[in-house]
């Protein structure tokens, strides 16, 4: 297989160097093993020959305490997924065994596994560090407060130990969003609150109180997304309505809102919300179907003037009707993927609304975490396996649609 093959020497040379040469993100030059330099540019064409590159199974527990291992009876699955914003790193978490493991996608190796099986694990984001994550608790203790109990930890992977708590919310973190230029990070809880932290101090930052006051919002389960130059937060609610608040100052209320689009009395949780990478776009996924909005300086000041009701740029049908299916745009914000069946990926160009087509995979269980790396033309998915998905030299696996 010459997809597995560029995975397999693992002190670097010319098989890891065509790896990042097949790789390189759009506008990135990656030295390539004859010292020439290449670069990649997404297209429908490059996006309908990604096949999975390499497969890790469900991980092996022989190595565990024997406590963790009475916690692992069910098949552990992936629920969270995260790249190091510049550095060739991806994490990923598994439920039932608490497990966190660090891969690095140059060479396309598992590198180390960390436990939390005292508290749990979720909603992992790498934190601008090169060995450092932030994750949610999710294991309680009756003898400990529930700000304890739903404590977000920072966890330094170099040495293995914790370098600060964050502790404010009452239950379930539901997301974590780390900023791209600062230290500032923000989370989202069953608590109906949106919380402003840094990861400099353990007292929280700001907060939005979703149940009661000015602030409040008809939601049980919030969702929280950042875009990139952490100016914008969109909190999105069941049903599928989206909040834009000043990341600065969440207390002043929403700029800017999308009313649902829900039709009925049924207003289903959201499954996945995330801004764009140049933050004109906002999707959010709910109830088997992805809708995506323009939300640029034009488009929310006519929707304003107007007094209408904005209306979608696209709906992607993905015929999961789960609320744990996560999508990602690529890094030129021209796509957009996400798990639509059995091992299978969708892709929708953003630019007209196509659908490019449908990656096979392997498995027997639908690809529930998705991200795209914010450097290399790859993506990672996860569910009962990881994979790295890369390109090919053929369509073979595609399902391209026709025109």
């Amino acid at each position: 297989d010459n997809l597995a093959a560029l995975f397999e020497e693992e002190g670097g040379g010319a098989q890891s160097s065509e790896f990042r040469r097949r790789t390189a993100g759009p506008g990135e030059a990656m030295a390539t093993g004859d010292g020439g330099v290449g670069e990649i540019e997404i297209s429908d064409g490059l996006l309908q020959t990604f096949q999975e590159g390499r497969v890790f199974g469900p991980p092996d527990f022989g190595g565990q305490a024997p406590d963790q291992k009475e916690q692992t009876k069910e098949q552990p699955k992936v629920t969270s997924l995260d790249y190091h914003n510049s550095e060739p790193l991806l994490v990923s978490i598994t439920d039932a065994d608490a497990g966190i493991r660090l891969y690095n996608i140059d060479k396309g190796l598992h590198e180390r596994t960390y436990y939390s099986g005292k508290h749990g694990v979720s909603s992992a984001r790498f934190t601008h560090h090169l060995m450092a994550i932030l994750y949610a608790s999710t294991r309680e203790d009756s003898t400990k407060k529930a700000s304890e109990n739903h404590a977000i930890r920072y966890h330094s992977l170099h040495d293995n130990a914790y370098i600060r708590y964050f502790q404010g919310h009452t239950e379930k973190v539901l997301g974590i969003e780390m900023s791209k230029v600062s230290d500032a990070f923000f989370s989202c809880s069953l608590d109906r609150t949106v919380k402003r932290w840094d990861l400099r101090a353990e007292a929280e930052q700001g907060s939005l109180d979703l149940k009661s006051g000015e602030t409040k919002l008809d939601c049980l389960k919030p969702r929280v997304a950042l875009d990139r130059d952490e100016n914008v937060i969109a909190v999105g609610t069941e049903g599928g309505s989206i909040y834009l608040y000043s990341a600065q100052k969440m207390d002043g209320g929403p700029f800017h809102t999308i009313h649902s689009e829900s039709i009925g009395l049924l207003r289903p949780p959201i499954s996945c919300l995330k801004m764009s990478n140049k933050g004109d776009l906002v999707a959010v996924s709910i109830q088997g179907k992805i809708l995506v909005y323009r939300i640029d300086v034009n488009t929310v000041k006519n929707v304003k003037e107007n007094k209408a009701t904005q209306r979608s740029l696209y709906t992607f049908e993905t015929g999961i009707a789960t609320d744990n299916v996560e999508f990602d745009f690529t890094s030129d914000d021209k796509y957009l993927l996400s798990g639509c069946g059995i091992g299978s990926v969708a892709v929708w160009s953003l630019d007209d609304g196509r659908e490019v087509g449908k990656l096979k995979g392997g498995g027997v269980d639908i690809p529930s975490c998705l991200k795209w790396s914010p450097r290399h033309a790859l993506f990672a998915t996860g569910s009962s396996k990881l994979s790295l998905w890369l390109p090919g030299n053929d369509p073979v696996k595609a399902e391209p649609i026709a025109e």
